[in-house]
Formats: C-alpha cells, structure tokens, sequence
C-alpha cells in the first residue's frame, strides 16, 4: 500500500512538474516571439512614416539622399534603407533605388546591378516586385540582395504620388547578423537555441550563420544532419500548437533533450522554433530523485517481506533461507545501482547539485549582463564613485588537464576590447585571479592586435596552473565546477571585465561556449557558462579608496567524472575483499573434521582480516591523498563499511572459537553469521549511498 501510495504521488506530481514545464516554456517563448514582432513592428513603423513624408512632400528629390542616409540609422536592426522609383518616375532618370549600405556607410544605387522592375529577375527583385503586387499593403520579404551581397529580410511599402498613382517602394532592410544576435543572445541565450524560417522554408536565423549568409533552406540542412524534429518543423506549413519533444537537435548543434516550442510570427509567415533544454524547464530533479529512492527503498521493504512469506523463512530450512538472504542482497544491490544511475542522469541537469555557487551570477544573455553592469554602475552611485569602467573579455579554453585533487591545467586564448577613449590610461593585460602559488604557473604571450576604429582588440595566448577547491563528497560519482577567474590589474579605478557575448554562437550551458575541441580523459564535459561574483575588497587607492564590492569575472567549466576507472580501481577490490571475508566465515566449523579440512582457526582469521586491512588501507592512503579533500568522500564511506566489515568477521571468529557465551553464533554452527554477511554489506551500502545521494 504505501508503494502504491507513493507511486501515485511521483506521477501525479511528475505530471504537474511536467505541465508546469510545459507552462514556463510557452510563456518564455510568447515572450520572445512577441519581443520579436515588437521589433519588427517599430520597422514597419519606420517605414510608414517615411512614406508618408514622401507622399505629402516633406521628403522630395533635394533631401532624398540625406534622409535616407539618417533614417537607416534610425533603427538599430536596419541594414539600410532603400526607395525604388518604378521606370521614368525620378525626374531624368529611367530607374532610381538608391539604398544606404549602414555596414559599409556608404551609398549603393540598385539600379547599376539589375533591373528591379524586369520580371525577369523577380527572384532578385522580390523586394520590389512583390510589395507592388499587394498594393496599399506592406510585406515582409526574405531572399538574397545583390546590392547587399547577403541574404536579407526586410519590409517593403509601396509610396504613391500626388495623382494617387503607385510610384515606387521604400524597404527598409534588417541586419541578419543583428537580427541573429536578436534572438541568439538578449532573446534565447542560455535558453537552448533558436531558427526563425520564412514562408519558404528559407532561414532567418539559424545558430550557424553561415547557414543564413548562404540562403539555405532548414529543410535542406535538417535532411543533411539527419534531425527528424527539425525536418518535421521545416515540412509543416502552420506552427504546432503543442511542443515536439526532442533528445537532440544536431542541426541546431543542441545536444540534449528538451521542448521545441513553435510559434508564428503576425504579418510576416514566418515560424519561429525555440529549442528549450530540459534542464532550463525543470529545476526539481533533485525533488523529483528523493521521490524514486523513497519509492524504492519501500519497494525493497515490501518485497523483503513478501519473499520472506514466500519462502516460509520461518520454518529455518537451510536452501530457503539461503535464498531469502541472496535474493535480498541483490535487491539492495539493485537499489545501490538505481541510486548511481539517477545521480549519474541528474548530471546533465546544469541546475541541480554541485554545479553553481549560490554567490555567483550567471550571465544567461545581453539582458542579463545589462541589469547586472545596472546594479554596478547604482552601487557606484550611492558610494559617490566614478562609474565603473567595463571592458569586454573573452576567454577560449583549448586544453584543460586536472593535474592533481586541487590543481588544474588550463591553455587557450583570451582577448579584450579597450577603447582609445573610455579607457585611456589602462594597461592593456588581464590576470588570472586563482594561480597556483608556482613560478612557472602561467605562460602568457600576446598573439595579435587588431583595430576598428578607436577600438582595439588584443589577443593573447596563455597557459596557466590554477588551484581550486573541488567537492568531491560524491566521488566517483562527482560533478565538478572548473572556474577560471579573470581580472584587471588596476587597483586606482574600478574596472568590471563583461563577456564579449557578440563572439559566442550559443550562451546555452550545455552548448558549451568559448570551448573547442576539448579533450578531457577521464572526464565528461557538460558545458560552460560565464557568471559574476562579487567580493569585499581589503584594497584600493585614489578615487576607489574605500571601495565596495569587486567584481571577478568567472568562466566555468562543468565536468563529469568517468565512473568505470574508479569503480575498477576500488570498488572492485573491495567486492573482491567482501567476497574472501565471506568465504573466512563460511569455513568456520566446530567440527573437528571440518577444522582439519579448512585449517580454520582464530588466529588464522586474524592473521587473513590483518592482510585485507593492509591491502585496503593503502588503497584508501591512496585515494585520500589523490584527492586532497577536506571531507568524507563517498567512496571513502564504502572504506569504512570494508573496515567495519573486517572488524565484525574477525569479532565473530573469535567468540565463535574461544566462547560458548554467546548461543545466537552456536546455533548451527554459526549459521547466522553466514546467512547475515551480504544483507549487511549490501544494506550498509545501501544506507550510505542513500545518506549521501539524498
């Protein structure tokens, strides 16, 4: 009953965690669907009014250029602005588009390229040639621009003339880099990943832009990576109103499973997918675990009891007692396993156990490191300070190696941003802020300097050792957290390093940003995400004399540790020693001819639980200085079972060879001893895993 009971509770609340889920997703993506067609909406309004100042003169033939030129500026998702005069309609001219280039700043006449008006290159044209088609109305196009040399979508608004004849179009072209930055990083960002296709199948945005920079369809991609999910979102026409499940989502490089929620965007026949991680939906797998170890704990109970009936175990026959004991001992080995196996699955879940200091804001995307620099920049304020100095940092980890418990070797590339203005008189350096205490700890060498405008960027190698206290309570079954703490120099000014987000084609934590290629032996990398923490500061000198908190910027990197190498290098020796222990029991007799056969005798015991003891303890010296950890690690807890187990057996031997005080070890030569050995290992086993795991 109380299995059936609890049963019904873990679905019942699975199935409310599930719809809850469901819930949070749909609103964060009617959120992002919704700030889409919010941007969307303010370029149609652009559009509108230009035309409207066309129509009614404030725009004419002196002020075209310069305004077209301002108002392409106007929005910060515009690729530019152009305004097509259909054939003979720009006084002297046969054909007039000129369109602002905002990337090149510069003006590109459309007209030197091909003839917009010619059905013949209406797929070229389309721009033109389709917002004619629907009068009065306005329409929303993506194909490839010749004039842009990029694929682009835009919105395009026929203008007429003072007779009321249609003259021309205004387009009003959006950036697909900006716009892929849109949904990849403020939208999106550690959420999973987004792909925004148009009526065609054709993509917007995609997480590898140069699937859109080359006008491919998500059809043609998803059939390539061989992605069903997204091959049957491609091949739909209307978005589905229920989200499609998926393990992975190769085209999307999403490797994990998840929600892909659709969703149409108003007046334009676009679809938008977003691809949301399980771990981002739900944050109760540690509530979701307690309720299956509750449930298999009282399983074990029940079918303890129910073999114990079945076997009639109190009529005391020797092979029904022996297979109570061995069927029993196998299920709490089964319950030990179970527990393993949902510890080790709760590890792809980025937002349970031991991943993240409750200290440390994580940076999910722009808008969050944009409310976090907000809060800065107030502290600040109230302190009556200068206002903090940001420089964006980016960081590529290519080779990480865990050279001892505490020691980590990381290599790769970290850049920076300095502006010839806003940081004037900065050193140009970053340091690390968790370096071993060695000589030779970092190997650090500028790699190259590149300069847009007043901007200049600086790239540098480096090598460094760091020393960080892990958590390995859990170990074998460990999770770590790999921080690597970037920093500035200056102490006189307050300097907060921010990622360059701008360089990362995902923030998701599973898409592991700023990682490449990254070889780990004996370890599984989950992913990487970059966060904040502040701390007091004991320093400062001139205008941050007296400061508050400093900001450290923080790359983490989330590991898995392999199971098999430690499981074979101990836990197999110890089940070897449970095994020969049980065996020590076994031949112990108070027949005289079974003494002889076996050579049973006290200080044999003795002498056989002192090499165990030996042969475990070294094992343990070995582990426990492998780790250096200041706690009681899991498998150190299956040491101590060993121990205690050695104690018991040699205990036993010795009061069953020179007592008969104790009847309970005369009863059939020391029957239940025998019979008791498994269940208590595989319970003590059970006990432990259940205390730590819990």
């Amino acid at each position: 009953m109380a299995c059936v009971v609890q049963g019904f509770l873990y679905a019942t609340r699975s199935t409310e965690l599930q719809e809850r889920s469901v819930q949070v997703g749909n609103e964060r993506v009617n959120k992002i669907a919704r700030e889409l067609e919010v941007v969307l909406e303010r370029i149609e309004g652009a559009t509108r009014r230009f035309v409207s100042e066309l129509e009614t003169g404030t725009i004419n033939t002196t002020n075209l250029l310069d305004r077209v030129e301002k108002d392409s500026y106007g929005e910060p998702y515009l690729l530019g602005l152009t305004v097509a005069y259909a054939k003979n309609a720009w006084p002297g001219k046969k054909l007039y588009a000129p369109f602002f280039d905002v990337a090149s700043k510069r003006m590109v006449y459309c007209e030197d390229y091909y003839d917009y008006t010619d059905p013949a290159v209406r797929k070229d044209a389309l721009w033109y040639q389709d917002a004619l088609d629907t009068g009065e109305r306005g329409v929303w196009i993506a194909a490839f621009g010749p004039a842009a040399g990029t694929t682009y979508v835009g919105y395009s608004l026929p203008f007429r003339n003072s007779a009321g004849q249609t003259i021309g179009i205004v387009n009003a072209s959006v950036s697909m880099a900006k716009l892929q930055a849109l949904l990849g990083r403020r939208f999106v960002g550690r959420l999973g990943a987004a792909v925004l296709i148009a009526e065609d199948g054709m993509l917007i945005a995609h997480p590898l832009f140069e699937h859109v920079r080359a006008g491919r369809r998500l059809a043609s991609v998803a059939q390539r990576d061989r992605d069903i999910v997204l091959e049957d979102f491609a091949s739909d026409h209307v978005a589905a109103s229920e989200p499609r499940a998926f393990e992975s989502l190769p085209s999307l490089r999403v490797d994990g499973s998840g929600l892909l929620y659709e969703r149409q965007i108003t007046n334009t026949g676009w679809r938008l997918g977003v691809a949301i991680f399980s771990n981002e939906l739900d944050s109760n797998s540690t509530e979701m675990r307690r309720r299956r170890i509750a449930i298999a704990l009282t399983l074990l109970l029940a079918l303890t009891g129910g073999l114990a009936w079945m076997l009639r175990v109190d009529r005391l026959r020797d092979l029904p007692l022996w297979i109570f004991v061995v069927l029993v001992s196998l299920l709490s080995a089964g319950a030990t396993a179970l527990n393993w196996s949902w510890t080790l699955g709760d590890a792809r879940n980025t937002d349970s156990f031991h991943d993240r200091n409750d200290d440390e804001t994580v940076i999910a995307d722009t808008a969050g490191l944009d409310a976090f620099l907000e809060a800065r920049r107030n502290e600040s304020k109230e302190l009556h300070q200068p206002e903090p100095i940001v420089i964006p940092t980016g960081i590529e980890v290519q080779s990480l190696r865990f050279a001892d418990g505490e020691t980590v070797q990381v290599g790769g590339i970290v850049w920076q941003i300095y502006d010839d203005v806003r940081h004037e008189g900065l050193a140009r350096t970053v340091q690390f802020g968790n370096l071993a205490p060695d000589p030779e700890g970092l190997s650090f060498e500028e790699a190259s300097r590149t300069r847009s405008g007043s901007e200049e960027r600086i790239v540098w190698h480096f090598r460094a050792v760091l020393r960080i206290r892990f958590d390995y309570e859990l170990f074998p079954f460990d999770r770590q957290r790999v921080p690597i703490r970037l920093d500035h120099p200056s102490v006189d000014k307050t300097v907060i390093l921010v990622p360059d987000l701008d360089r990362y084609r995902t923030l998701n934590t599973l898409g592991k940003p700023g990682l490449t290629d990254l070889v780990l032996p004996g370890w599984t990398v989950l992913g990487s995400y970059f966060g904040h923490t502040l701390e007091d500061s004991t320093v400062g000198f001139g205008e941050v004399s007296g400061r508050g908190a400093v900001s450290h910027l923080h790359f983490d990197v989330l590991v898995q540790r392999h199971v098999l190498t430690p499981f074979l290098s101990n836990i197999v020796p110890l089940l070897i020693v449970a095994l020969l222990l049980h065996g020590v029991l076994i031949i112990s007799s108070f027949h005289a001819d079974k003494k002889q056969n076996t050579g049973f005798s006290t200080f044999g015991v003795l002498e056989t639980s002192g090499a165990f003891f030996f042969a475990i303890v070294f094992l343990h010296i070995d582990l426990r200085g492998s780790l250096s950890s200041d706690t009681i690690t899991y498998l150190e807890a299956l040491f101590i079972v060993a121990y205690a187990m050695l104690i018991l057996v040699a205990l036993n031997s010795l009061l069953f060879r020179e007592t008969d005080a104790v009847a309970l070890l005369e009863y059939r030569d020391n029957l239940v001893a025998k019979l008791m050995f498994w269940p208590i290992v595989t319970g003590l086993v059970l006990a432990v895993t259940t205390a730590m795991f819990w």
